[in-house]
């Protein structure tokens, strides 16, 4: 077996550049006045205020489009008058809007697909007259920039209705004319969930509809499909076409919360605020890119001013974009677990539904996180082979460990996998069996284009010899107590591995494990694999402090990137309430983001902006000006190409004051300032310095400048 030792990793999609963005939203459930509502929930009360919260957020953007997927009013058309009313307040509403506007009918404007177990009215020539009469078109066809949008009525798919016909003959003969287009496909009801072949439901389209529908996205290469509906995120695949179903701006469903292992959000989960929200599509050249905004269920009134709050200054990066990924997770809870949700006596009594969480696939997506780090188990199972493809495809890299060599890796099908869709494979070994190791990669089937990477497996010998405490667990990686490690590496390590694990753990400075890393990959010509420890090392302690992990992930994403250390992985991304080494994470048990989560988002899109603007920064060795750790204050500056970078970190606001200071007075140009929790920047002058306590956490505080015209020596 020959490994290919040709890096193949942190590869961006070039999509050319940006053409226009245009925004998508879905299930408004607009209701006849600002208090009154015909659901029993609670939380629908609040649909018109969020909707005018989300227009006005709208508004701030340059977009050239606005789509809405359906279920504008949540009274359905037999409830006259609130189905007018509704739709009055609708109209009302979006004429503040100040973009141009296509929508679609769902299944409340237009009555529920044709089921015979169906809770509501079913699809019928009244109802559809009522959406003509309110909203007018049912399908549209839109060319912007030489680029096709084109939206139909799902609830008639399987109807037997007249115009059931009509849209199908309109449908077809339309992508006929524009196959020489790109095209968006906009649709209320989702054609699947999670697996094409899947049953039945209320949340998805007949088979026969179905089939008919995904062929045309095949047949036409449609470019992305855009279904609303079901009030959660999901993402797949099918052919050459992405498929996005998207959340609502006024409430979740709740039987969904049963992807969940943890109690529910608010109202038993129809009233999880941060998954509500709406999406923009970046169109480029060659493909798109969607952003999410969350909107966290925010609101405003009839008539009411709501303060403005700082806009993202910063251009968002997802893992195809990111010039700068300088920070991994690791998967350890279930990245691709299908989840049973059960009969709930609501939508759907008489079978299961299965679905995917696909919440940690957005929250690595908004982060612009690249690198994942996941068990050789994963790519076992051809379900999750298929999922492992879906996602290079959106710029995501795997990179897989295991313990020695599996067995399944001598077949062909899976050394293939090894080979195509992974980028690096991290083995741990006991040390003084190596020989046995690099035996059985000898014997592995076809050249792999996969980089090996050795992680040694520790003993409570070597823990004991370092003066750590040892507990009854697991250990691997080499440490920044291993004495002499370039030595270590070089005598053990042989040309079968292009790279070693270095460990970072809870009591380890991570400056000195980052410098100690560059050091080593300069001497022995390896490359480090950093894990990022946010647990302690004690597996019954509990660490819950959101300003220990802020200030672990800040200075793992600034040193790792001023030192070109390509591959650090935090182990902890959904938090950890359970089990051994509990411990929160970038997200909660709902996978919604917490304050860390923000932090990576915004470093990662200010530090790929750097990259950005000095073009070859990583080629240039930056100089490390100004570094100091002591008494809970933390000091960094550096030159880079084109500016000068400054990361400030302390408990204290009279230090941070005194450096912020003297920071600005060594310069006549401009700082600018990152807020992290906004992704806003700030000019700072010394005339216009004020000090603020923005980007509190708990009692810490980070700040970071750039100083731009500052050239290297």
């Amino acid at each position: 077996m020959m490994v290919d030792k040709s890096s193949k990793s942190k590869q961006n999609i070039d999509a050319g550049k940006r053409l226009f963005t245009y925004a998508v939203i879905a299930d408004t459930h607009l209701n006849e006045d600002e208090d009154n509502c015909n659901s029993p929930f609670e939380v629908n009360r609040r649909a018109n205020r969020r909707l005018r919260y989300v227009i006005d957020d709208l508004n701030k953007h340059d977009l050239a489009l606005v789509f809405h997927l359906g279920d504008v009013v949540h009274p359905v058309p037999s409830m006259d008058p609130l189905y007018a009313e509704s739709a009055a307040r609708f109209h009302e509403q979006m004429s503040t809007l100040k973009h141009p506007l296509h929508v679609i009918p769902g299944n409340h404007d237009v009555g529920d697909k044709v089921i015979p177990w169906g809770p509501a009215g079913a699809v019928n020539e009244d109802f559809l007259a009522a959406w003509s009469e309110h909203f007018g078109e049912h399908y549209f066809t839109v060319i912007h920039d030489d680029i096709a949008f084109v939206g139909i009525n799902a609830q008639l798919v399987g109807s037997g209705l007249s115009m059931e016909q009509e849209q199908k003959e309109w449908l077809e003969l339309s992508l006929q004319k524009l196959s020489d287009k790109r095209i968006y496909l906009f649709t209320h009801y989702p054609p699947f969930l999670a697996e094409v072949d899947e049953p039945e439901h209320y949340d998805n389209l007949s088979k026969e509809g179905r089939c008919w529908l995904l062929a045309l996205l095949e047949k036409y290469n449609v470019e992305a499909l855009f279904a609303g509906h079901v009030h959660h995120f999901w993402y797949n695949h099918v052919g050459n076409c992405q498929c996005y179903l998207l959340p609502s701006t006024a409430f979740t469903r709740q039987d969904y919360a049963e992807m969940f292992r943890v109690g529910p959000a608010a109202e038993f989960g129809r009233n999880d605020k941060a998954k509500l929200g709406y999406i923009l599509v970046h169109v480029h050249e060659r493909g798109h890119f969607v952003e999410m905004v969350r909107c966290y269920g925010y609101e405003k009134g009839f008539n009411e001013l709501v303060t403005d709050t700082a806009s993202n200054s910063l251009q968002v990066v997802n893992p195809a974009t990111n010039k700068a990924p300088a920070l991994g997770f690791d998967l350890r809870q279930d990245w691709a677990e299908m989840v049973q949700i059960p009969p709930s006596g609501g939508l759907d009594e008489f079978d299961r539904k299965w679905v995917r969480n696909d919440y940690a696939l957005l929250a690595l997506w908004e982060m612009g996180v690249k690198s994942l780090r996941i068990p050789f188990a994963d790519i076992m199972n051809i379900k999750r082979r298929q999922r492992l493809h879906d996602m290079t495809q959106l710029g995501f890299e795997f990179n897989l460990f295991s313990f020695g060599i599996p067995e399944e890796a001598f077949k062909n099908e899976i050394a293939q996998i090894l080979s195509t869709l992974i980028t690096s494979w991290e083995i741990s070994w006991p040390v003084d069996k190596l020989d046995e190791l690099n035996t059985s990669i000898a014997q592995l089937p076809i050249d792999m284009n996969c980089q090996l990477v050795f992680s040694a497996l520790r003993s409570k010998a070597d823990i004991m010899e370092s003066g750590r405490t040892y507990y009854h667990v697991i250990n691997h990686g080499y440490t920044p107590s291993d004495k002499n490690l370039a030595n270590q590496l070089s005598q053990v390590i042989n040309k079968n591995f292009t790279g070693y694990v270095l460990r970072c753990g809870f009591e380890d400075s991570v400056w000195e494990t980052i410098s100690l890393a560059a050091d080593t990959n300069q001497k022995t010509g390896f490359q480090s694999s950093i894990h990022l420890r946010l647990s302690a090392d004690n597996p019954a302690e509990n660490m819950t402090s959101e300003s220990f992990i802020c200030k672990r992930l800040a200075e793992a994403m600034i040193y790792g990137w001023l030192h070109k250390i390509d591959n650090i992985y935090c182990d902890t991304l959904a938090t950890n309430d359970r089990g051994y080494f509990p411990r929160e994470g970038v997200l909660d048990r709902l996978y919604n983001p917490k304050t860390s989560f923000y932090l990576v988002k915004n470093l990662h899109a200010f530090l790929s902006s750097i990259d950005s603007q000095t073009q070859d920064v990583k080629t240039i060795d930056p100089k490390i000006i100004e570094f100091s750790e002591d008494d809970g204050h933390t000091l960094l500056r550096a030159k880079l190409k084109d500016g000068e970078l400054t990361l400030l970190i302390s408990t204290s606001a009279v230090w941070l004051t005194e450096e912020m200071t003297r920071a600005l007075a060594q310069t006549n140009n401009e700082l600018l300032r990152l807020n992290w929790l906004s992704g806003a920047l700030e000019i700072l002058t010394p005339a216009l310095f004020v000090d603020n306590k923005s980007n509190d956490v708990d009692a810490l505080r980070i700040e970071i400048f750039y100083q731009q015209g500052v050239k290297l020596n």
